[in-house]
């Protein structure tokens, strides 16, 4: 699932090629890849795009399948048993089937307000929210409101969180899920979808909230990376990279690793959130860092460039795709890497 499990860690077992790869493929949608390429024990790649379909690849960059759902799709699928998990903004999440692309179940958000003016962007259950699914099998995932459905789509409990969701939620050992709002809030809420606490920040909390061991750091508009305690959500530190962080952070041994709208690439010491170094691309960045055992950070940049980072900052080698990268890249168990990005395509790197 996005960020490679329950606490959205941003981690890989893979690790990075250290030689610069080269384009090996692309796979063209119509519109922007947003949403981050999940992959399975198979080689079988499955991922959004904006032109509202849901695709799966071959490794080597063959079509599967491709299903159309009924409007953009910015969310990253969960892989589960025998099926892929993704919402869109049709209002609806939905399981597919992974071998045919074929439509398990769906299930409808809301009810929902909506404002004035025509089309999609007006309505607030779009569900933008990447799915988090837990050990029991439960999908939980934000829209209009925090969701939380079973293994075969029904709905278990809804709870208000006052504004909609685009943040993914972040989930720990006891059921507690951790989710930023477009309300201006950082909010826990327990398995039984039950408000544990909540603090506001000066702006949308688009992120999605990374776990550490006893606190969480999620990232919010107002340019600010906030370190929060999980019991309670005080406040243990925050960052400021004086741009909108849309970057959801990664964790590095002690080191939390995030991009930010000021184009910088951040490494902060994770108790404190002191500034460990800093690498500057020409673009914001959006695309949440991937990283892999021996530290190497992988990302994209509206600059069009894909980004490897040796541990400590240094460029270890970049390359140029055909648009902005919003997309977060998955590294396969050879190395080979795929990411998404706004001129449309899948990338196939190695």
């Amino acid at each position: 699932m996005f960020r490679g499990g329950l606490r959205r860690l941003g981690q890989t077992p893979h690790r990075v090629p250290r030689q610069t790869p080269s384009i090996l493929w692309r796979h063209s949608t119509d519109r922007a890849v947003f949403s981050s390429p999940a992959l399975d024990s198979d080689g079988h790649l499955y991922v959004g795009s904006l032109d509202g379909t849901v695709i799966s690849l071959t490794s080597l960059g063959k079509l599967r399948w491709r299903t159309r759902l009924g409007q953009r799709v910015f969310t990253s699928p969960a892989l589960v048993q025998g099926g892929v998990v993704v919402g869109s903004d049709d209002d609806t999440v939905v399981m597919l089937s992974r071998v045919s692309g074929k439509l398990q179940w769906s299930h409808r958000l809301g009810p929902c307000d909506t404002g004035p003016g025509l089309g999609p962007d007006t309505v607030q259950c779009d569900a933008d929210s990447s799915p988090v699914v837990g050990p029991q099998g439960n999908i939980h995932v934000g829209g209009d409101a925090l969701y939380s459905l079973t293994s075969d789509g029904k709905l278990r409990w809804r709870t208000e969180l006052g504004g909609h969701i685009f943040s993914s939620p972040a989930m720990d050992q006891d059921g507690t899920l951790y989710v930023g709002t477009q309300a201006n809030t950082v909010v826990a809420v327990t398995a039984d979808g039950k408000k544990r606490w909540e603090i506001s920040a000066r702006a949308d909390v688009d992120t999605t909230p990374l776990l550490l061991d006893t606190a969480v750091v999620v990232g919010a508009d107002d340019g600010l990376l906030y370190a929060l305690s999980r019991a309670d959500g005080s406040q243990r530190w925050t960052f400021n990279t004086r741009r909108p962080v849309r970057s959801s952070a990664a964790l590095y041994q002690e080191q939390v690793l995030v991009g930010s709208d000021s184009g910088r690439l951040w490494a902060l010491a994770a108790d404190s959130g002191t500034p460990l170094w800093s690498f500057e691309t020409n673009g914001p960045i959006r695309s949440s860092p991937t990283v892999d055992p021996d530290g190497v950070v992988l990302f994209g940049s509206q600059d069009g460039w894909l980004y490897a980072l040796e541990r400590g900052g240094k460029l270890l080698w970049k390359v140029r795709l055909g648009g902005e990268i919003d997309s977060s890249a998955t590294v396969a168990p050879d190395g080979m890497i795929f990411v998404g990005a706004d001129d449309g395509n899948l990338y196939g790197l190695r």
